[in-house]
């Protein structure tokens, strides 16, 4: 193991392994990521990894545009195929209509290729659904969904083509500073002696904060989701979904099987990350299964495949907190996707290699989304509440 770096990643998901690469490409050689399984091996691995740009706040659909592009960019640089960009929608009931039609100006306005598509044209992108119950329908051509362990893996590849070195299996058990300074971080295998850390340990992030003696207002939830397949027969499914009338969101895996979970609002399971149970519940999978078969009835001959159980790093507003450095100096975060990190990350790891490097502004301002708002009542709000951003 190395003795020093001049930058250490805590975290080799989504974020930490885009900041990785993002910093190399800017020209920083001496980075440190730090691993405490395998990569993508948290939250980011468990992830349904839909991408669309359907937020209701301005910052997070730039945020998505831009990792739609670097996404791109890193698919044509690596030769991996992860992007999926075979469409998405969104299933809106009539109470949400005005909610709606808001949002989706806000997306027009903003450039994102969006629009709204009537009952006849839904059927002919999804020609097994039920259109009962839907009001209005959203439909983005260019999003879809992506592989995240490839995305993570293709992203550290790069990093490490350009001289980051990265530990898996590799745990953080202290953080050391004088004079409010960070000055190393000990792990499991020794202590690497640095003047800057950013903790992008998603779910173990505030564990990893409080280490640094930062307390950070985090919360983790047990998400869980089911894969339904029938060999025999296809799903019929090419798009991803987002069904704000069911509460359920789905994509394809392959053409003969579908990934099924819950939306919100529902209520959250808090747990703690190295104590929660993987499996899915069996009254989860019972009602999961009915919502799906309900909205897509062809799937009534497909059986449950696999379930599992992952995790959501959850502030108090449902975003993300990004800081180039908090009042401990030298220290940084990248925490609390919320359900959002796979969408965004790719961006904000580039968002935040560019303030590393330069201290300026990065190409997306990234400020609203500090630590701050929770003290100066700027926290954000939901159009249509929950996690929906």
């Amino acid at each position: 193991m190395i003795k020093s770096a001049e930058i250490i990643i805590i975290g080799g998901g989504i974020i930490g392994s885009s900041l990785a690469y993002h910093l190399s490409k800017l020209g920083i050689r001496d980075i440190c990521l730090l691993e405490k399984g395998e990569l993508a091996s948290g939250s980011t691995g468990d992830s349904a990894a839909i991408i669309r740009h359907h937020y209701t706040n301005e910052i997070s659909i730039r945020l998505v545009k831009d990792s739609i592009n670097i996404l791109s960019e890193l698919q044509h640089e690596t030769g991996n195929h992860f992007l999926h960009q075979n469409g998405w929608v969104f299933l809106c009931p009539e109470n949400a209509d005005s909610m709606f039609d808001l949002n989706m100006k806000q997306l027009i306005d903003l450039g994102i290729e969006t629009k709204e598509i009537d009952i006849k044209n839904t059927i002919s992108l999804l020609p097994n659904i039920n259109p009962t119950g839907i009001s209005k329908v959203a439909y983005e051509p260019d999003s879809g969904y992506a592989d995240p362990k490839s995305v993570v893996e293709s992203f550290a590849k790069i990093a490490k083509t350009n001289g980051t070195n990265i530990y898996t299996n590799t745990k953080v058990i202290g953080i050391s500073k004088s004079n409010n300074q960070i000055n190393s971080v000990e792990t499991d295998k020794g202590n690497i002696k640095t003047n800057k850390v950013i903790n992008a340990a998603g779910p173990w992030a505030y564990d990893i904060s409080m280490l640094a003696g930062i307390n950070l207002p985090l919360t983790v939830s047990r998400e869980q989701e089911i894969m339904l397949t029938n060999p025999e027969q296809e799903s019929g499914l090419n798009l991803s979904v987002s069904n704000m009338v069911d509460k359920i969101y789905l994509r394809p895996k392959g053409k003969h099987s579908v990934l099924i979970g819950q939306g919100h609002p529902k209520t959250n399971e808090i747990v703690h990350p190295d104590k929660f149970n993987r499996k899915a519940d069996n009254q989860f999978i019972s009602e999961t299964q009915s919502r799906v078969i309900n909205r897509f009835p062809n799937l009534s001959n497909f059986q449950l495949s696999s379930s599992w159980s992952g995790l959501y790093t959850i502030t108090p507003d449902w975003h993300m907190i990004i800081d180039n450095e908090l009042s401990l100096k030298g220290y940084g975060i990248a925490v609390g996707g919320s359900g959002h990190s796979f969408k965004l990350g790719p961006s904000i790891g580039k968002q935040l290699a560019q303030e590393i490097v330069s201290s300026q502004s990065s190409s997306i301002n990234i400020s609203s989304l500090g630590l701050s708002r929770f003290k100066s009542n700027k926290e954000f709000k939901s159009t249509y509440g929950g996690n929906r951003g």
